[in-house]
Parts: structure tokens; sequence; C-alpha cells
């Protein structure tokens, strides 16, 4: 009796302990229940927006015309007018919130819309912010060209907006948030699930033709998405894309055999 009452407290303390062993970043993301998706009117963001509403999640969606898109989207999400290049308004719109989704990106090559103030200057105060709240995870939109798989000060397409997207990433990494960051291809606009998602490292999708730099933008928000309960994706940053014919590969495969930060 003595042995059979051991195994069976044995069995009782490893299972009340189960919690304890799991990685903190799995500990926090199994509690996301509010997301913050900035960018959330955006081809990419409005599908993000989406696949939460759809997976039950309280989404609170960020654009320039709240009223607006509450006209155009309906109530998918809790529309806040917010300018991310103020860091008082995206304090208030993070105010709460488990987790922040950031789908912004420049509509000019330069001035007040162009990478330095979007693409950079308004990941860094979300990413500020996200500190400040505490809040659980944070996942970044970025680019597959963007990171240290070029050097960006060479790279003047578009305004040097990789170098700006690389600049918010590195404000990301350094920061002790959970975060996963993921580098899409050319964006196409596709509900997604009709090809194989692939996570590659970027200084592997910068060598590809164009024509393989594609990806639809529901496979983005499937990957985006995930990462809020998977910690497979914790710390890691990739690029995205798809490849021909029906899925028929895991793509968490891909991302698990990925180094942490990896660009």
């Amino acid at each position: 009796m003595a042995k059979r009452h051991a195994l069976t407290r044995r069995r009782l303390l490893a299972a009340t302990g189960m919690a304890t062993l799991l990685p903190p970043a799995a500990l926090a993301q199994s509690e996301i229940r509010t997301v913050v998706v900035a960018g959330a009117t955006g081809r990419t963001g409005k599908r993000i927006v989406e696949t939460l509403n759809a997976q039950g999640y309280r989404v609170r969606g960020l654009t320039r015309d709240a009223a607006r898109a509450e006209n155009q989207h309906g109530n998918i999400a809790e529309w806040m007018s917010c300018d991310v290049r103020n860091p008082n308004a995206v304090a208030t719109a993070i105010a709460g919130m488990d987790a922040v989704i950031c789908a912004i990106g420049y509509t000019q090559f330069a001035g007040p819309n162009g990478g330095q103030f979007v693409d950079y200057l308004g990941v860094r105060h979300l990413v500020d912010q996200a500190i400040a709240h505490k809040v659980k995870h944070m996942a970044l939109i970025s680019s597959g060209s963007a990171g240290p798989a070029r050097v960006q000060t060479r790279n003047p397409l578009f305004g040097y907006v990789g170098y700006w997207k690389t600049k918010a990433e590195n404000r990301l990494k350094t920061s002790g948030l959970s975060f996963t960051i993921v580098g899409p291809a050319g964006l196409l606009d596709n509900p997604g699930g009709a090809h194989s998602i692939r996570a590659i490292k970027r200084p592997e999708y910068i060598k590809l033709p164009m024509a393989k730099r594609v990806v639809d933008i529901g496979d983005v928000a499937t990957v985006v998405v995930a990462s809020l309960t998977n910690p497979v994706l914790t710390g890691k940053s990739f690029a995205l894309l798809n490849e021909d014919g029906p899925p028929a590969y895991d793509w968490r495969q891909d991302v698990k055999s990925l180094p942490p930060e990896q660009s």
C-alpha cells in the first residue's frame, strides 16, 4: 500500500506542477485573449482581424479613421482611431490588451508617411508601449528583404524602407518582449490555404528569383495569429512564402528548425 500511495502522490505532484515546467513564453501566450492590431484596415491587417475574430479573440483595430472603418468593415473589431507616430495615442490603444500585432507600412517613399516615421518610429512606439503595458507577445510583419541579410544602408529602394524596417526589428528583438517577426514575400490578395507555406532564413530568401517571392495574405494571417499560442514561433524572425501546388507541408517544422532571432 505504501508503494502505491507514493506513486499516486508522485503522479499528482507531476500533474499539478506541469505548468511550472512550461517555458515562460508558453505560459504567457496561453493567457492571450485580447489583441490590438495596428494597420487593421490594410489588406493584410484586415485579414488578420478576420482570422482573430473567427478564433474568438477580442480585437481592437487601429486605424486613422475609426468611423470609416466601422462603416466599411462592420463590427469585426473594436475600432479605434490611432496615429502610431503619436506615442500618447499608442499608449491609449495598447492599454489593457494582451498582445500586439503590427501590420503597418509606409505609403510614401519620403516624408511623414515614409519608412522612417511609419515603419520605424511607429513600430518603436508600439514596442515601447507594449513594454510599458506588460504585453505578453508582439508579432511584427516586416519584409522578407529586411534584416541583417543585406547591408541596408546600400539598399535605397522605396526610401531606404529596408533600413528602417531593420531598425524596427532590432528594437523589438532587444526589447525583452516575447516576439515573432514575419518577413513576407510579395503579397497576393488571396485568402490563403491553397498552397504550401514555407518559412525560410532571409539570406536564402533574397537569393530566390522574384517569381518565387510571393505569398497569399491569408497565409500570412494564419502564421501571425498562430504566434499568439505556439511557442515554437517565439523569438524567431523569418521570411514567408508560398510554394506551388496544394498544401503538403507543415510550415511549423520550418520555424522549429530555425535558431532564435534568425534573419
